[in-house]
């Protein structure tokens, strides 16, 4: 299920506000729009942002993993996907999912090939503080629950879920911090069901309004049942071509625990505004 942290992913943006010029100057020229994209991807962590009441807001990657473990190469490749509606009054509804995977695996035996569908999740992010212009982080719960879903041996046989606090602090005009705490009850590689804590970070850099690069971390622990804490790492950047679009590309590795070798992730974002 850590996989599912690395397709969700998310960095605030923020714009150029007009300033006011000395008597006698023009005044100075919004360089940007005030109202550009916001997405969770391509970061482990998610932001506090929600999106307006009838705002639609889709965000699709391709990644791909590698893993190493007992001389067993693995290769799998998956779609994560997050949709995000606008309800009001703080809250958005949201549905995510890896889509489906493709894993190939080889060994001292041969190379065998596995597929299948992914679980999906149902949730909804609550904006629980909004400080407008002061120093103080904005926070949203975020809750998802997974139904038994999915299909082969990637799908699921117990329900699932987790809730996590985000926040988003301003540390400068051009950085920016993520966390994100939470608890989960996962299931396990096994069948059984264990609980675990959560934590993600993301740091990014805003040379621009458009331009954010980034380096994150996400911590699980344990990563499975019996299994030590997990602790992934990676760095990337989002542009955001248009106001309602962003790409990103990003690039990580496992530093502890059962996690990928390494990984690498495609995405993009689309916001249908009103």
């Amino acid at each position: 299920m850590l996989c599912a942290l690395t397709a969700v992913v998310g960095a605030a943006s923020t714009a150029r506000a007009q300033t006011a010029a000395p008597a006698g100057q023009p005044p100075k020229v919004q360089t940007e729009p005030r109202d550009l994209i916001n997405a969770d991807r391509p970061g482990i962590a998610d932001g506090s942002g929600v999106l307006a009441p009838g705002i639609f807001q889709l965000e699709i990657g391709f990644q791909r993993e590698v893993t190493k473990e007992d001389r067993v190469r693995t290769r799998i490749s998956f779609v994560p996907t997050l949709v995000r509606v606008g309800l009001g009054a703080g809250f958005e509804a949201r549905v995510e999912t890896n889509a489906y995977d493709w894993e190939k695996a080889d060994d001292a035996a041969g190379t065998t090939h596995d597929s299948g569908w992914s679980p999906i999740s149902v949730g909804a992010k609550y904006r629980i503080y909004d400080p407008d212009e002061s120093r103080w982080p904005s926070l949203a719960v975020i809750g998802r629950v997974f139904p038994t879903s999915g299909s082969g041996a990637f799908g699921s046989h117990r329900y699932a879920g987790d809730l996590r606090l985000a926040a988003d602090l301003d540390l400068s005009s051009t950085f920016s911090l993520n966390p994100n705490v939470g608890f989960a009850r996962y299931e396990a590689e096994d069948g059984s069901s264990f609980a675990a804590l959560t934590f993600a970070v993301t740091l990014t850099f805003l040379p621009s309004p458009r331009v954010q690069p980034f380096v994150d971390a996400g911590f699980q622990n344990p990563a499975d049942a019996g299994s030590p804490a997990s602790l992934l790492i990676d760095t990337g950047v989002a542009y955001i071509v248009a106001p309602n679009l962003q790409l990103d590309v990003s690039l990580g590795k496992g530093a502890h625990g059962p996690t990928p070798h390494t990984f690498v992730s495609f995405g993009v974002s689309v916001r249908r505004s009103r």
